[in-house]
């Protein structure tokens, strides 16, 4: 019996839970992160935007922070498909 054969055997039966536990790891990390820049509107982000010159940065902060987490329970829920799910990916690697 070869290494290959025995990870097979190991990992066939939870082929189908795959995509949840991607899902529970993916949408737990955006939830914690969004969660770390309360409360509203998270100073330090503020003020990083302030000097990269973006408009009304408490606002902007503020929905990021929002945003991560409303993401991260769609994530977990599966509310995303497609072109959603892009652009949520999209806009994550930047936070």
């Amino acid at each position: 019996m070869n290494i290959s054969n025995y990870l097979d055997g190991i990992a066939k039966p939870l082929q189908g839970l795959a995509p949840w536990i991607l899902r529970l790891v993916l949408g737990t990390s955006f939830i914690l992160h969004g969660l770390g820049k309360f409360p509203l509107p998270p100073e330090k982000m503020v003020t990083w935007f302030e000097s990269m010159g973006i408009a009304a940065p408490e606002i902007v902060a503020s929905l990021v922070a929002m945003g991560e987490v409303a993401a991260g329970a769609a994530v977990i829920l599966g509310g995303f498909l497609g072109a959603t799910g892009h652009l949520l990916t999209r806009l994550g690697g930047g936070a």
